[in-house]
């Protein structure tokens, strides 16, 4: 016995099959070797019954829905199921089994021994959305005290939302403004299939003030009508700019010209992180002239043919220089003497 499609319940070299499904079926009677007959039996109506089954539409899993149900339909109703496929989670004996991964599920339906088979093609729909950071790492300093963030999607459609320490604004945007440092999280949602995809961005801080040391007070005085101050750091690099009175020249250098008193602040900036350190150094100025006063004069006469002139100053530790037509005697002193 044999046939094209159905298996034999008995065995095919005996006279007699039974339990069969619908079908046709050739028998073919042989005798040493020689055929003696070949006939042709068609199986059906009340030999035996082939269930029909239908399937449910195709179903679409993703982030949102990670599982989902496929099913069948066979009559006679009290057909026998059983699935195959690669995500079965529950239900695999059943009309509607529970599935989990995409791929192509077949059902085979079972009645009274006759078997009929169909499939469900399951879609995974699970890509995570495209994401990327506009650079790694952005610095907060004393010129930037927040900065912008950012991050895009070439996914249509998506959601952002930023978490993070110092987020002023912006959190669902795809550049929100933060002003502390610290490691800023950005997840972006397809909401089409509720998958997710995620991105760093790491913020630093530089607020460090650049070192600054001021020279001491300088005077000016009648001698002295200009002089230079000076200022320096062990900051590099730094950029120096003096404010006061009287600067000559060297305004942006650490040793400016000055000539007139009066304070002067000198301004150090970091230009690595903008930020700035003052200091001053006063100008003093000693202008005020002795005080001197002179004794009377007298007069050369040919018995008195020299004489002695005097003068004193109340001011401390002067020095006196006299010049005249004909001075006998150069004589000085710190202190108020002739």
């Amino acid at each position: 016995w044999s046939t094209g499609s159905q298996t034999l319940n008995s065995t095919n070299n005996t006279n007699t099959v039974t339990g069969l499904c619908p079908g046709t079926y050739t028998v073919t009677v042989t005798s040493g070797c020689d055929k003696i007959l070949t006939q042709v039996f068609t199986i059906g109506g009340t030999f035996g019954i082939s269930p029909t089954v239908t399937t449910s539409s195709t179903l679409t899993i993703n982030c949102i829905n990670t599982t989902g149900t496929i099913s069948a339909n066979a009559t006679p109703v009290s057909s026998t199921y059983s699935w195959a496929g690669p995500g079965i989670v529950s239900g695999g004996n059943t009309a509607s089994p529970i599935v989990n991964a995409g791929g192509t599920y077949t059902v085979t339906v079972n009645y009274l021994g006759c078997t009929t088979t169909a499939t469900v093609t399951v879609i995974n729909d699970n890509q995570p959305p495209n994401l990327t950071t506009a650079g790694s790492i952005f610095e907060i300093n004393c010129l930037y005290s927040s900065d912008s963030i950012s991050a895009s999607s070439t996914t249509p459609g998506v959601t952002y939302n930023w978490s993070g320490p110092g987020i002023v604004s912006g959190g669902t945007t795809t550049h929100p403004v933060v002003n502390a440092p610290g490691t800023y999280t950005v997840i972006v949602t397809n909401p089409s299939n509720g998958c997710t995809n995620t991105a760093t961005v790491a913020v630093t801080q530089n607020t460090t003030t650049p070192n600054l040391t001021a020279g001491n007070p300088v005077i000016l005085n009648c001698a002295v009508t200009s002089i230079a101050i000076n200022a320096s750091s062990t900051t590099n690099p730094v950029n120096y700019s003096w404010s006061g009175p009287g600067i000559v020249s060297g305004g942006n250098t650490n040793s400016p010209i000055v000539n007139q008193p009066g304070t002067y602040t000198v301004t150090v900036t970091n230009p690595l992180n903008f930020c700035t350190n003052t200091a001053t150094v006063v100008v003093t100025q000693d202008i005020a002239t002795p005080n001197v006063s002179v004794g009377a004069g007298f007069m050369l006469t040919c018995t008195n043919t020299s004489g002695t002139l005097t003068a004193s100053s109340t001011t401390p530790g002067v020095n006196f220089s006299w010049t005249g037509p004909n001075v006998c005697l150069l004589y000085t002193s710190d202190a108020a003497d002739e």
